[in-house]
């Protein structure tokens, strides 16, 4: 009797700690994979790629002008916005594709087993629907668009997470420079 009430104390304490785990790499706003968890995927995404020369694929989105709505409409309609957003995106992906709150109003989706030009369908389709939605405020719609950087880990002469990252970022940065609400693939150096 006492083995089976210490058999179900530390079953409880197991799920405890898996939900203290779940929590801290969980972004509480959009309940979707925080920056943390990301950075843990993307390694092992890339390790997986490299040994069995798979495509990987990254994107950093961000949402445009995401400041000016906070400012027209408050803060609690730009978190409503970036939970639709998340909603939609985290719909528009397979299961096996990893999507995480990288920031403020910046994701980062890892797209395991595709090329770019697929990958570049899935950000295509991805922005046509955030481009499509209207996010009820307070009896008014809210609309807005994305901005998105690809890259491939093919593209890289040196394999490493912050080169990787740093690949998809300037494609991103493209995207916004050339008038947002586009998708820009990375160009290596």
């Amino acid at each position: 009797n006492i083995s089976l009430q210490m058999v179900g104390d530390v079953i409880g304490k197991n799920n405890e700690l898996a939900s203290l785990r779940q929590q801290a790499s969980i972004d509480a706003l959009t309940e979707l994979h925080n920056r943390h968890a990301f950075r843990e995927a993307l390694n092992r995404e890339i390790s997986r790629s490299n040994r069995y020369h798979h495509p990987l694929c990254l994107v950093l989105a961000d949402i445009d002008f995401f400041k000016r709505v906070n400012d027209t409409f408050g803060h609690s309609a730009g978190d409503a916005v970036l939970k639709t957003v998340s909603k939609t995106l985290k719909t528009d992906l397979r299961e096996s594709d990893f999507i995480a709150r990288y920031g403020g109003e910046e994701f980062a989706i890892i797209l395991p087993e595709t090329d770019l030009e697929d990958a570049f369908q899935v950000v295509e389709r991805c922005r046509e629907r955030i481009k499509a939605l209207e996010v009820p405020y307070e009896r008014q719609l809210i609309r807005v668009t994305m901005s998105f950087g690809l890259a491939a880990l093919t593209q890289l002469p040196v394999v490493s997470i912050e080169a990787f990252v740093k690949l998809a970022d300037e494609a991103l940065y493209v995207s916004k420079n050339q008038g947002r609400n586009r998708c820009s693939i990375a160009v290596p150096n």
